[in-house]
């Protein structure tokens, strides 16, 4: 079932996460609330989408944000801040982006100096342990499909990215990346065609190495919060999908 030449990639990715995620579980930054996390990720998704940075970049940007709130137990820096230096890394690792630190400081109307920002980001790097090649979901949609000999529609694949950017940025550091990924691709594979849905978590379970059952139960994850999401969209195929997974 499954393409021998794209799972060494996988595996090669999940190392990658395993040392630069946080744990599951891992205690939150001890004056950072849920709702605060939230207030400064949809923040940094309006920068993002001003300066027109990808969405791969701002979720790397989001679990840089985790990971130092995960690391650092120390004065809590302005968050807004913190998610400008967080964006700011994010670009840095990919080399065809040249981002003048400026933007940082334009971004957030002039209320730092150059010289705050540097502070800042050699801060955050420590915490983090220099790890800035955070894979996320969207880096293991690909392997994922690549991995199914059945190769997936179009309709497949833009669901699943739909599903995995939905998923990822409420997930913080209680959901790995690529288990996302497998769970948004067995959520879209469960609208697309006629296999049974324990034949679709099955499917996914032989390409990724994730149990079934936590497949089953991060897919149950993407339905609730998808479901808030497309409750005012016309959606045919997503609407398909969350039919069929709500009978898991």
């Amino acid at each position: 079932m499954s393409d021998q030449k794209s799972a060494p990639a996988f595996r090669w990715l999940q190392g990658i996460e395993l040392r630069t995620t946080p744990p599951r579980g891992a205690a939150a930054h001890p004056t950072v609330t849920a709702r605060h996390r939230r207030l400064v990720v949809l923040w940094m998704l309006q920068a993002s989408s001003a300066l027109g940075v990808d969405m791969e970049t701002a979720h790397r940007a989001v679990l840089l944000l985790d990971a130092f709130l995960a690391a650092d137990a120390g004065d809590t820096p302005e968050l807004q801040h913190l998610g400008a230096v967080c964006l700011y890394l994010a670009w840095k690792v990919d080399l065809d982006l040249r981002v003048d630190m400026t933007q940082v400081v334009e971004i957030l109307d002039d209320a730092v100096t150059l010289g705050d920002v540097l502070r800042l980001e050699r801060r955050v790097a420590r915490a983090i342990e220099y790890s800035f090649l955070a894979p996320t979901a969207q880096t293991f949609l690909p392997e994922v499909l690549a991995m199914l000999e059945r190769r997936a529609p179009r309709k497949v694949v833009r669901v699943a990215g739909f599903a995995a950017a939905c998923t990822l940025l409420d997930a913080g550091n209680e959901r790995r990346p690529s288990l996302v990924a497998a769970s948004a691709v067995a959520f879209a594979l469960m609208g697309a065609g006629d296999a049974a849905d324990t034949d679709v978590l099955e499917d996914v379970q032989e390409v990724t190495g994730f149990l079934s059952y936590d497949i089953k139960e991060t897919v149950e994850y993407v339905v609730e919060l998808i479901g808030d999401v497309v409750s005012d969209v016309e959606s045919s195929a997503i609407r398909s999908c969350l039919d069929r997974a709500k009978k898991l």
